[in-house]
């Protein structure tokens, strides 16, 4: 089966809420998908022409920008691929796992280096998720989509818990660990 564009479906989910410009859209996707799905603002553009093209979205001239929304066309797609069930697990691309996957040809203290620096990457995205979680609670506690905003930043929570776990563990046994 092909790849299929996800980032189509990012920007199509993003105007089933509201009309936006590109440049809106940048902002919202920095604030809330970057956590989860990297889109670079070179990526928006390109993928709306797309959109507009298959006339899934329409571009509406506004102030000197435009405007684009979802048209019947974008709400069926955005449905039918809501409906999929992924069957794969997503592919991860780690550089510390593929570092440590190495670094028998390093000095193990090298090794406990990257990996206290990564418990703290990791503790400070924890206070962001936190942050964002404890955010969502105040300021969308009426939002149709506060639920599933929800269960994105609490993955997110989890995982980066579980990576904290993982890491602590990691260090501990690197320590312990005689060469």
């Amino acid at each position: 089966m092909a790849k299929q564009n996800r980032t189509r479906f990012a920007l199509l989910g993003l105007l089933a809420s509201e009309s936006l410009t590109g440049y809106e859209m940048k902002k919202k996707i920095d604030g809330s998908l970057n956590h989860f799905w990297k889109i670079s603002f070179g990526q928006i553009y390109p993928t709306l022409n797309v959109l507009v093209e298959a006339g899934e979205v329409e571009g509406e001239e506004e102030n000197g920008s435009t405007r684009y929304k979802l048209t019947e066309a974008g709400r069926m797609a955005l449905t039918d691929w809501l409906r999929q069930v992924p069957e794969e697990l997503p592919v991860q691309k780690n550089e510390l796992l593929l570092k440590l996957f190495f670094s028998r040809h390093e000095d193990h203290r090298e090794t406990i280096k990257k990996l206290e620096k990564h418990e703290q990457l990791l503790t400070a995205r924890l206070k962001v998720y936190q942050q964002i979680e404890s955010s969502l609670m105040e300021s969308c506690g009426s939002s149709p989509d506060l639920t599933y905003w929800l269960l994105t930043v609490r993955h997110g929570i989890a995982v980066t818990k579980a990576g904290l776990d993982w890491c602590r563990q990691s260090i501990t046994f690197m320590k312990e660990w005689k060469r």
